[in-house]
């Protein structure tokens, strides 16, 4: 669901429609290890005004933990550069729980917080990874005791371990400020 991966196809494509000029604007997810000035202006030009990034953990250590092709470092750049065009819109994902995911990954979180407020993001989404036959983390939970072997999984079941699961205590709460900020600081563009 990645769209611009491979790299070069989703340019050649962002590229065709840069110059058809047609009068759409569509939105996809988007990995920024190789997202750049000009490639987020590519994106742009070609009508992209809804830009997707998934982190996928809450801290870089549990980014590596899901073995992400990119990094906290990347995708927070990703942003930054998509965020210089007015109406371009950005949400974000992260999951919570990932493999060895600790109390000091969960303090990280409210840093970026942070920083997406300060680069007008108040649009993201935020989940447990759902747990899948023959994965990695489906081994990590059998092995774990959170699912039984032989359960073929057709109901979604989460991986939630302490102390991640303790986090809608806290992001709930933290969020709902976070968008209430952003509420006023775009009234408060609207009236000057």
């Amino acid at each position: 669901s990645i769209f611009n991966l491979p790299h070069a196809h989703a340019e050649g494509i962002a590229a065709a429609l840069r110059e058809a000029r047609l009068p759409i604007t569509w939105g996809a997810f988007f990995n920024a290890s190789r997202f750049d000035e000009e490639t987020a202006r590519l994106y742009y030009e070609a009508g992209c005004r809804r830009f997707y990034f998934s982190f996928d953990g809450v801290s870089p250590t549990a980014m590596r933990n899901w073995k992400r092709p990119v990094t906290w470092t990347q995708q927070r750049e990703g942003i930054r550069l998509v965020k210089r065009y007015p109406d371009a819109h950005v949400h974000v994902s992260f999951l919570f729980g990932s493999p060895g995911e600790s109390w000091r990954d969960l303090a990280a979180f409210p840093g970026m917080l942070a920083f997406l407020l300060r680069h007008g993001v108040t649009s993201m989404s935020l989940s447990f990874a759902r747990i899948y036959p023959n994965t990695k983390l489906h081994e990590i939970a059998v092995r774990e005791g959170v699912v039984d072997p032989g359960d073929p999984l057709l109901e979604p079941v989460f991986y939630a371990p302490y102390p991640s699961r303790l986090s809608g205590l806290w992001f709930h709460p933290l969020y709902r400020f976070v968008h209430a900020v952003s509420r006023v600081r775009t009234a408060a563009k609207r009236r000057s």
